[in-house]
């Protein structure tokens, strides 16, 4: 993906640079493989990087892409809204929250099964005292 920047202007009320950026493709990109991009053009952090918008124009195979670059993650944190930084969060992320998740689905599941295992031997001495007397 080669990506063109168009117009990079520094807000230093805000703390970031706002960049204009063209990618000449046929798919859409995604917001990670955009971050990555610009991270490596302007030798930043991925952590600091909000895409805003890719944009398609019909029947163009250029893509406009509208992204933040901030100087520190505390401003990015005090001027983005909530949404936009749970949209440009890192997909490793989730997966490590995944795994997590399944770990403790599974030892939920073996809880229940050893659960079930002695109810089932309680019901057989159970029935074998009832067979006895």
């Amino acid at each position: 993906m080669e990506l063109k920047i168009i117009k990079n202007e520094k807000n230093e009320v805000l703390g970031r640079s706002e960049i204009t950026a063209e990618v000449n493709q046929e798919t859409i990109p995604s917001r990670e493989e955009v971050t990555t991009n610009l991270a490596a053009q302007l030798s930043v952090s991925k952590d600091k990087i909000i895409v805003h918008k890719i944009a398609n124009d019909f029947g163009k195979s250029t893509k406009t892409i509208s992204a933040k670059i901030y100087d520190t993650i505390e401003n990015m944190n005090k001027v983005e809204r909530n949404y936009m930084l749970k949209r440009n969060e890192s997909k490793a992320a989730p997966k490590e929250e995944e795994k997590a998740v399944d770990e403790v689905k599974t030892e939920n599941n073996e809880i229940a099964q050893q659960a079930v295992e002695e109810k089932s031997e309680e019901t057989k001495e159970e029935k074998k005292k009832d067979g006895e007397n």
